[in-house]
């Protein structure tokens, strides 16, 4: 399984009131902060999120022990994502 490297910015970016989102090959993720909270979600496909069913999400702190958490997390729902794929679970939402 190739090793897949999920951005997460630095803890500055959500302090300022960014939302982050990214995405490789059908994993994606969005992450925003609001009252003290990192929130993210992750979905599947190549549809924008608008267009899509979440798949997990989670809330952290908004400090950096919250964002090394967080990343954690995204790592374990990609992980997730990359075994439902290579068992053929998602090619409908694979699909373009």
């Amino acid at each position: 399984m190739e090793e897949r490297v999920l951005e997460v910015p630095n803890l500055d970016y959500f302090e300022s009131g960014n939302d982050y989102v990214g995405s490789h090959r059908g994993f994606n993720y969005r992450i925003w902060p609001q009252e003290g909270q990192l929130l993210a979600e992750v979905w599947y496909g190549y549809f924008c999120r608008a267009k899509s069913a979440v798949e997990g999400e989670q809330s952290f702190l908004l400090d950096e022990e919250g964002r090394t958490a967080l990343e954690g997390w995204l790592k374990e729902a990609d992980a997730a994502f990359a075994e439902k794929k290579e068992a053929g679970e998602l090619e409908e939402k694979l699909r373009i």
